[in-house]
Order: structure tokens, then sequence, then C-alpha cells
């Protein structure tokens, strides 16, 4: 069995050291599970940890505790960039849903997503 936790603790996980700890408390629970860990994409990531690592990308708002999740993918555009040209490839797995936009009344605006 090879399951994979979600990175999506409080605080999340942006790290590989917190990664192996995490990975390291989970299988002293349970020893005979090869766990699959993964990060959460932050803006603190470098190009060398998502070379590291597998990244999960988590829109703000979207599930349990993505509050630190992502608002605006254009910030991590020059990484994305940089990783592009030195043609370094890495696996950044992205939550299928949409960040909502709350509007005056507290509710979501179904206007706000546009593709």
């Amino acid at each position: 069995m090879h399951p994979t936790p979600p990175p999506n603790l409080i605080p999340p996980i942006t790290t590989v050291k917190q990664a192996v700890e995490y990975r390291s408390k989970l299988q002293a629970l349970e020893p005979n599970v090869d766990f699959l860990m993964s990060l959460y994409l932050h803006e603190s990531m470098t190009v060398e940890t998502m070379i590291e690592a597998k990244v999960k990308s988590y829109p703000a708002g979207v599930t349990t505790n993505s509050s630190s999740g992502i608002v605006d993918y254009a910030s991590y555009y020059p990484i994305l960039k940089t990783k592009w040209n030195k043609k370094i490839w890495c696996s950044i797995s992205m939550a299928s849903a949409l960040p909502s936009v709350t509007g005056q009344s507290g509710m979501p605006n179904q206007n706000s997503c546009q593709f």
C-alpha cells in the first residue's frame, strides 16, 4: 500500500524536511505502509525544492486547511518559467476546484470565474 497523505496541515508541509518528519510520525503509527509524501505549493518554495519533491497546489479556501493556498498563480510564473527554461520537469498536482470570490453579500459571486 502506498497512500499519499495530503500536505494541507496547519501549518502546511512546504519543505522536504517537514515531509520527512511527518512521514516518520506516520510510519511510527503504521510501519508496514510506505507513505508517499508531497509538499504544499507555497510562495516560499524554490526551484530546487520543486525538483526534489512532488508538489500539490491548493486554491485558497476550497478545501480543508487551504487558507494558505493559491490566490493567484501569476506569482508562481517566474519559478515555473525558470524550470521550463532549464528543462527541469517535475510533478505538480492541482486540486480541481476554483477559489471562491465572495461578494458583499458574503455569497460567492457566480460571475467571478472567467476562463
